[in-house]
């Protein structure tokens, strides 16, 4: 078998002896395996697809809050199997000459028939259909509808695809709003103007509010059989083998693709070696032959694994354009690079300055830097928690999936309104606005008329009322560190400590107990949780976490502001362990945002995202520096893409023999 079919299976085992504590020696090399979503992301900008292989892959393992850690991105058999199958079915759907046409229907273009919809048309409130009326060749088609459902219990919600009023496809919409659904069926039209719909149909099954099917869009493709143009077939390829010769157009085909692909330019024998592969006896057989090319290139661990030359010594030294614009993509877009990296790269210039802080500014700017924000973000303020924590609804009835999503989007649109803008670093908890649509007001009671969509661009900014400041205001926060019962003061204290100031309390001792479950309690949360900490044994962890979540206890367990708890007054006053008294959460995020520790917190959590790897010297100089210039969101950003450490790496030491 080549080479280039072969898949290192195992993780990459971290070098032995200290590391450096000093930016003179940066980071050791690092065999990075791209985690399921960059995987996902590189073969979409490879390739234009619209598959999510890496979907399938197993979960990718954590190590300091993050899934992109290069030390714990192990391989598996399983997943070397599976970066097979997935090469293959990337291919063929690239290499289809059969695709007939793709048009897409995004759901705020078609019409509500029977049932009513709201804000942008895509969220079926009753049981109807969302239509339109298609100018159909006869034909075999692929339909997709990409939908999710807001559902309370067991009972999934049924959806139908229509085909001049017949039903031809049933789904079980089980999907929710964090990662909707791709609900695909192949069906047959005539030539006709016929009405496709997407049908709602046991929504009187309950009589919930919250019971909701959504839909994003449908695509349909087809006549399939039909030759049509395939976008990602023709930037393929490159040439003619009739015109060209079948070695020289191979080659021509092998370079390209490969060059994106493995994120370099190939060697000549990485070359000939790719098209002594593709090329077959018989000259009809050229593209299946490079389909089988194609296929060895993206099992290969130079596209699975972002690999960077090893340095001759063990001496400091500066990544090439390639490896370095690999890196600055895969932290800004968690993706590959794009045809002006790579021309950056290849022209020698990424390494200049003011280059490289142009290619910044451009990747911020661009709709991709989405990435940034959801991955780091979704990981460091543990937004991605939410997807296993289910309030009750018996206790908190109004939280549903949906107002999950909203809280979600919130947390997420702050921070890319203050990267964009460059604010101080201290305004993620000191801001006074934040930005919802009218269901996220309606629950922090905010007097705002607001767009009623689902969407990011749906969400305005609103100043927030008196007693809500920044993350430690936003619902996300204060329902992730929440009981799916009631607060948390622990939980919560412990999250400010470990996500915003970098402190980790000591465990608790073996055997002690929690606080249980209590329907008619005779005291208060924190009157209870004072005799708690009250035992030397608990003391000593407790005094540094409850002060900061009794600070937040006028929140509910989904973030709803109060003043009771029960028949309990609310009391939300505190002291710091460094004597700081506060009354509230506004107070408390204040005092927390002038704690030294909180921005070189944000420069450690984001120095790991951006090396897949915790920084080993004291950033305590780089934290300085940085809020000595105003401490801007998007200051850090680019000081971290400048610094040694990302621009520079050094080689493993290699044990004696």
């Amino acid at each position: 078998m080549p080479v280039a079919l072969l898949l290192l299976v195992g993780g990459c085992a971290p070098s032995s002896g200290p590391e450096a504590a000093s930016q003179s020696k940066p980071a050791r090399i690092t065999m990075h395996r791209l985690n399921r979503v960059e995987y996902n992301n590189t073969v979409h900008d490879l390739l234009g697809t619209s598959l999510a292989p890496a979907d399938l892959f197993p979960s990718d393992d954590m190590s300091h809050g993050f899934d992109n850690i290069g030390d714990v991105l192990s391989t598996s058999p399983v997943q070397v199997e599976m970066y097979h199958h997935a090469a293959e079915a990337l291919i063929n759907d690239a290499m289809s000459a059969d695709r007939g046409a793709t048009r897409r229907i995004e759901a705020e273009d078609l019409d509500s028939t029977v049932g009513t919809a709201t804000g942008d048309a895509w969220k079926l409130v009753t049981n109807g259909e969302l239509a339109t009326t298609l100018d159909s060749v006869a034909g075999t088609y692929r339909v997709e509808v990409v939908a999710w459902g807001e559902r309370i219990g067991p009972v999934p919600i049924r959806m139908a695809i229509r085909v001049a009023g017949a039903d031809v496809a049933l789904f079980d919409v089980l999907a929710d709003a964090t990662k909707p659904g791709a609900y695909e069926a192949t069906i047959k039209l005539h030539n006709a103007p016929l009405k496709l719909e997407v049908a709602y149909l046991n929504d009187r099954d309950t009589n919930s509010k919250y019971r909701n099917l959504l839909i994003d869009s449908i695509t349909l493709e087809g006549p399939i059989g039909i030759a049509a143009s395939n976008p990602m077939r023709e930037r393929i390829m490159i040439c003619d083998p009739a015109i060209d010769g079948d070695k020289a157009c191979a080659g021509q085909i092998i370079g390209a693709f490969g060059q994106r692909a493995w994120r370099r330019p190939l060697t000549q024998p990485e070359i000939a070696e790719l098209v002594e592969l593709a090329l077959p006896d018989d000259p009809a057989e050229f593209e299946s032959g490079i389909a089988l090319a194609l296929r060895a290139i993206l099992a290969s661990p130079s596209f699975v694994f972002r690999i960077e030359a090893d340095p001759i010594s063990d001496a400091s030294t500066s990544l090439d354009g390639y490896a370095l614009a690999s890196r600055l993509s895969y932290f800004l877009w968690s993706s590959m690079p794009d045809d002006e990296l790579f021309a950056a790269a290849a022209a020698g210039s990424l390494a200049a300055q003011d280059t490289l802080q142009e290619q910044i500014e451009r990747m911020l700017n661009s709709s991709k830097a989405a990435a940034l924000v959801d991955n780091f973000v979704g990981q460091w303020l543990s937004l991605r928690g939410l997807d296993a924590h289910e309030p009750d609804s018996e206790v908190f009835p109004s939280y549903d999936l949906a107002l999950k999503n909203d809280m979600v989007v919130e947390t997420k649109t702050l921070f890319r309104s203050l990267l964009a803008d460059n604010r101080p670093v201290h305004e993620l908890l000191t801001a006074n606005f934040t930005f919802a649509n009218s269901r996220l007001a309606a629950h922090y009671n905010l007097a705002a008329d607001l767009p009623r969509g689902d969407r990011p661009d749906s969400f305005t900014r609103v100043p927030l009322s008196a007693e809500r400041a920044g993350l430690l205001g936003q619902a996300s926060i204060l329902t992730v560190t929440s009981q799916p019962t009631r607060t948390s003061p622990v939980k919560r204290g412990k999250w400010v400590l470990e996500q915003l100031l970098c402190t980790t309390p000591p465990p608790p001792p073996p055997g002690v107990a929690g606080l249980t479950r209590e329907k008619t309690p005779s005291a208060s949360l924190r009157e209870r949780m004072e005799v708690h900490r009250s035992e030397p044994m608990c003391s000593a962890c407790h005094n540094i976490m409850d002060p900061i979540g009794f600070g937040l206890e006028n929140f509910d367990g989904t973030g709803k502001f109060r003043t009771l708890e029960g028949d309990f007054a609310i009391d939300a006053s505190g002291t710091l362990p460094g004597g700081e008294a506060f009354q509230g959460s506004v107070e408390l995020s204040a005092l927390l945002a002038k704690d030294p520790r909180f921005p070189r917190c944000v420069v450690t959590q984001m120095y790991t995202y951006a090396l897949g790897r915790a920084p080993v010297w004291d950033v305590g100089p780089f934290t300085s520096d940085w809020v000595g210039r105003g401490a801007g969101l998007s200051d850090l950003v680019t000081a971290i893409a400048a610094s040694q450490p990302f621009r520079q790496h050094r080689a493993m030491k290699r044990e004696a023999r």
